[in-house]
């Protein structure tokens, strides 16, 4: 008899609280039952809030209650501002889904009072977001699907576990090394304008298990090389079968995996920074480059005079220690010229051209130095990323003079 009671009880309390749609303004909301439970509280009823034509987030009466809420259809929230969903009571939230709301700018705190916000699954698909910063509060997983991203910053332990990244227009990974140090699992970059992809982006990334570059124009070249050399190495991921070459033109159309693991690619030549010193005895520059096959480097002094090693002058290429898994072969190369008070090319102020040449082009840069001055000191060559930034300029063979003018 007695639990017969309370299975009449149960029903009269689970039909007396049935949801029913409820409209504010020209904002309609339909509260949809998941799930529900008897305890010696009576029942616990967890719900999800569909949302529709709202520009501003509605009150639920018992916002306790809701687990996932959905704002995909029709709703319009520019700016998200802090504790946006905690302002309504909404702290139970396990899934928020806002796609295409026309977002533009997501603040930090946005999320704040929600509880385990760490177990949240975040769509913010198709908005017009071009940064995201997670250092402070982070969810497990985050769709940004569609958005402009340009910058990118995740908290380094305990973060966002699922990052989807596709059809965002990137032609690079966001600055800050997002994916570095970081407890990902699942990346989605597919559908963007990336060429080149470094190995380095996922130094430190223990957790990753799936990655998915598919329908970029890919350049391949020993970036894409060592990057898929890396990933079988360290995390047995093979990128093989998403990559289709789209340059260069040699191998166009070519899948990676048509291409020899063993077979050595290309590196773009490229000068990433030249760096300086001076002082009343010597003069020392150093230059930086990238390329494959190993480019022939000549230093020039005022552009036209080109420098060889000679009493006062010394020019030698630097060997560079071999970094970490993913390089299989030698792309850095640096060269260093010094030059000593006795020399007639040491006289302030100095301007030193640094010209690299292979077989696939040529490219230069120049620094000016004056007494007792030292300009733009190198990252460590383990940096990831970008060890230096560098603008160069082309300089075609016939405008250089051997000798001075």
């Amino acid at each position: 008899m007695k639990n017969r009671l309370l299975s009449t009880l149960a029903l009269f309390v689970l039909l007396f609280i049935t949801p029913h749609n409820f409209t504010t303004a020209c904002c309609t909301c339909v509260p949809t039952i998941l799930s529900s439970r008897t305890s010696i509280w009576g029942v616990e009823t967890l719900k999800s809030l569909k949302c529709s034509n709202c520009m501003e987030l509605p009150t639920y009466s018992i916002p306790l209650s809701v687990t996932e809420l959905d704002l995909s259809s029709g709703n319009k929230f520019p700016h998200l501002t802090t504790s946006f969903f905690e302002k309504e009571g909404l702290i139970n939230l396990k899934v928020i889904n806002l796609t295409n709301c026309g977002i533009e700018k997501f603040d930090e705190y946005a999320l704040l009072g929600i509880k385990r916000i760490w177990n949240v699954k975040l769509d913010l698909s198709y908005n017009s977001l071009s940064s995201m910063y997670m250092v402070t509060m982070c969810v497990s997983d985050l769709n940004l699907r569609g958005n402009p991203i340009k910058d990118l910053i995740f908290q380094k332990v305990g973060c966002v576990q699922g990052l989807d990244l596709s059809n965002c227009s990137m032609d690079t990974i966001p600055t800050n090394g997002p994916f570095v140090d970081t407890a990902l699992q699942k990346l989605n970059l597919d559908s963007n304008n990336l060429t080149s992809l470094s190995w380095r982006h996922f130094q430190g990334v223990h957790s990753l298990i799936y990655l998915s570059l598919r329908d970029n124009p890919w350049r391949c070249d020993c970036h894409i090389h060592f990057l898929r050399e890396h990933l079988i190495k360290t995390r047995t991921m093979d990128i093989s079968d998403d990559v289709v070459c789209e340059s260069p033109h040699e191998l166009k159309g070519r899948g990676l995996a048509s291409i020899p693991r063993s077979q050595v690619l290309p590196c773009p030549l490229k000068i990433r920074g030249v760096v300086g010193t001076t002082s009343m005895d010597n003069v020392t520059v150093r230059c930086f480059t990238e390329g494959v096959p190993e480019p022939d480097i000549k230093w020039y002094q005022e552009k036209y005079y080109l420098l060889d090693s000679q009493p006062g002058v010394s020019i030698s290429k630097v060997v560079i220690p071999k970094t970490e898994t993913g390089q299989l072969y030698q792309y850095e190369w640096e060269s260093k010229l010094e030059i000593m008070a006795n020399s007639s090319a040491f006289g302030a102020p100095w301007t030193f051209w640094c010209r690299a040449e292979n077989q696939y082009g040529s490219v230069t840069q120049q620094i000016t130095l004056r007494m007792n001055e030292s300009i733009n000191q190198p990252l460590p060559v383990s940096d990831p990323v970008n060890l230096l930034e560098s603008r160069y300029t082309l300089v075609e063979p016939t405008f250089l003079r051997f000798g001075k003018k």
